[in-house]
């Protein structure tokens, strides 16, 4: 059949609706042979667009699974959030929003120092200038009670002891007590206890060194320094009896003190204590602690609180060593000024104070004395100081809080005067040289202090 012009450029148009392109369709009307390679190009098109549309299908799928499994961790955590907080408010008494009540800058603050008098005779310009001095200008009255873990049975031993604690008192109006724990032994059988814990503490000790060099490695008699190999159960429990005794003397005072800071006098400081943080909770069981740790525990080298948290703290030694009665039956006599000394902590009670509340006291102190030591209870996981005071606060139902003092680190520095706290081989140059060191002073300038402190 013939078929007219006019009939094939409507079949050709007819193709070029079908396709969708009509300078294809004219192009094919002219020349019969590019037609086929036309249909050829269309399909490899289509294959190609059909892979992407497979590829992008697939991609798709699988972000769509990465988002579900994102919305579920968030999920997750939101719920995580929400079971801690109602664990703080079951276990520690603490208010779900996490409300406190702000402490009223006319409030009492104690501050208990216990270790090293000539530690602190170089880092007590530090000490004055970012713990003191804050606490002063927002109108705290400050004092402080400092039980050294050295003899001062000389007269020059006591009085260059009291030399920083008088500069104290001279420059920010602070009244101070300083108390003579080393002039008592230490109880053997309690040593003796917690070393079965430990048999050997190799491990413990080396943990235990680089955070908490208590005393520097110093024996009871002070006057023989081992570095090289420190009796770690020894010098831990002795500072934690002479924190016990500067408390048992703040106690003895009668002053009523709303927040209580207990540090170590070797400790050198960078930043400011915040005093926006002096808040307790409902129950005062909440602890702060800087954030800065080395096996994951509690560095207690500084710690702040309402008077009921810190109490627990300090009652880790007694429950090491309940045997141990001359904290408990030993009283401060303070000077006219306002400063003390007591040069023999265990003198008792009796025949210096007569009264029924002394009498209840001691009464308490010999049932408290009855009860086992916690030391054969410590956990196997329990390999530092850090973990133990952690497992003790834990145990103890006292909420351990790391944010406040996030920022503020504690450098311990080192009684020798030959040894700087920049020097290569002491511990905490590695954190004062890293670039995760949280603390917003410069090193340089926290050795510089020390160096120049007099």
């Amino acid at each position: 059949m013939a078929t007219s012009p006019a009939s094939s450029g409507a079949s050709a148009r007819m193709r070029a609706v079908e396709t969708g392109t009509t300078s294809e369709a004219a192009s094919s009307a002219r020349s019969g042979g590019i037609d086929v390679v036309s249909n050829a190009d269309k399909a490899k098109r289509q294959r190609a667009v059909g892979s992407l549309a497979h590829v992008a299908s697939t991609a798709l799928r699988r972000k769509n699974v990465v988002i579900k499994g994102l919305v579920a961790s968030i999920v997750f955590l939101f719920l995580s959030a929400g079971a801690v907080k109602l664990t703080k408010k079951i276990l520690f008494h603490v208010d779900v929003k996490g409300a406190c009540d702000q402490v009223a800058p006319e409030a009492r603050v104690a501050i208990l120092l216990a270790g090293s008098p000539r530690a602190f005779n170089r880092t007590h310009c530090s000490f004055a200038k970012h713990v003191v001095q804050p606490l002063r200008l927002r109108g705290h009255p400050v004092d402080v009670y400092f039980s050294s873990t050295e003899t001062l049975t000389t007269e020059r031993e006591r009085r260059d002891a009291e030399h920083a604690l008088k500069q104290l008192e001279t420059d920010h109006d602070v009244a101070w007590t300083l108390v003579d724990v080393a002039s008592r032994g230490m109880p053997e059988p309690c040593v003796a206890n917690l070393r079965k814990r430990y048999p050997g503490s190799k491990r413990m000790a080396v943990d235990v060194v680089r955070l908490d060099p208590v005393g520097e490695g110093e024996s009871d008699d002070a006057s023989s320094v081992k570095q090289e190999s420190p009796d770690v159960i020894r010098d831990f429990l002795k500072t934690r009896r002479a924190r016990a005794a500067a408390d048992a003397s703040r106690k003895h005072a009668g002053k009523t003190h709303e927040w209580i800071i207990v540090a170590d006098p070797a400790n050198a400081y960078g930043d400011d204590v915040p005093v926006d943080a002096l808040c307790a909770v409902p129950g005062g069981r909440r602890a702060h602690f800087p954030w800065v740790k080395q096996k994951g525990g509690v560095n207690d080298l500084f710690a702040m609180g309402a008077p009921a948290g810190i109490a627990e703290l300090i009652d880790l030694y007694a429950a090491l060593c309940p045997e141990d009665s001359s904290i408990r039956d030993t009283v401060a006599a303070d000077t006219a000024t306002g400063g003390g000394v007591l040069g023999a902590i265990g003198t008792n009670l009796q025949g210096m104070l007569q009264s029924g509340e002394i009498q209840t006291k001691t009464a308490s102190a010999k049932k408290t004395r009855d009860k086992p030591s916690i030391a054969n209870t410590i956990p196997h996981g329990v390999d530092s100081t850090e973990r133990l005071v952690s497992w003790h606060m834990r145990k103890r139902h006292v909420l351990v809080d790391t944010g406040a003092l996030r920022r503020f680190v504690p450098f311990t520095t080192p009684v020798d005067r030959n040894t700087r706290l920049d020097d290569r081989a002491w511990p905490n140059l590695k954190l004062g040289r890293s670039a995760f060191n949280p603390s917003q002073a410069r090193f340089d300038e926290i050795v510089q202090d020390v160096e120049t402190c007099g």
